[in-house]
């Protein structure tokens, strides 16, 4: 057995300060890559639920990808609306909209209700890459590898368990529940005290940048988002 140098201590402390550092967004991480992936595993039997064909379904999520073009407008909006407490009520909101193309009886509730989650997903997904791009400018680290890496687990993790639900019998609807409840506790998480990581942007300077500078890489991340989240439908 090899015996655990200071490297692999420092390796590991370094992850604990860097997860305490994103805990006011990791748990946002945790619950889109859990949503999803629970999601994924349940296509089968939601298809069977809204009575679609491979292409009808298709289809219905092409047409859902309308909410990454609604994300480019509210997530801006409603990040200086709701403030510090954006990704809190971002997250309580997702896991109601969640239930609905997971209830979903008929096509155009399944259409509607992945539209309005999609639009509610991207726009958290926007705020708390933000949130978490303040942390990293504020206490010098990097913390994306680590918050996607916690998305990728939870999503595969999510996936695996949803698969072994749905041969026990249980439906997408019980199992979105199930999501719900990990929601509640991923906001308990996210809103108790002491949180080392507590970077808004309400104390943020602001700084005003020509458009020409704002407009060519703002289009190539508009292109680089909307492919993301095409290929995630």
């Amino acid at each position: 057995m090899r015996a655990v140098g200071f490297g692999d201590l420092t390796a590991h402390m370094k992850i604990v300060d860097d997860v305490i550092l994103s805990r006011s967004v990791l748990p946002a991480f945790v619950m889109l890559g859990a949503a999803f992936g629970a999601f994924a595993a349940y296509v089968p039997d939601i298809k069977s639920q809204i009575s679609a064909t491979d292409g009808v379904f298709g289809l219905a999520m092409f047409i859902a990808a309308i909410g990454s073009v609604i994300t480019m407008w509210l997530a801006p909006k409603l990040d200086v609306l709701l403030g510090r407490r954006a990704i809190v009520i971002l997250m309580g909101v997702f896991g109601g909209v969640f239930l609905i193309p997971t209830f979903a009886p008929v096509l155009a509730v399944f259409t509607v209700g992945m539209i309005i989650t999609s639009s509610i997903a991207g726009t958290t997904d926007v705020i708390m890459n933000a949130r978490l791009s303040q942390i990293e400018s504020r206490n010098g680290v990097t913390l994306m590898g680590l918050n996607h890496a916690v998305f990728s687990f939870a999503y595969a993790i999510s996936a695996v368990i949803a698969g072994m639900t749905r041969g026990a019998g249980i439906s997408a609807g019980q199992y979105a529940l199930g999501i719900l409840v990990l929601i509640a506790a991923l906001i308990w998480i996210t809103t108790s005290p002491d949180r080392a990581s507590d970077a808004t942007q309400d104390d943020a300077a602001q700084v005003s940048v020509p458009w020409g500078i704002v407009i060519v890489p703002g289009f190539a991340i508009m292109v680089a988002f909307m492919t993301e989240l095409a290929s995630e439908a």
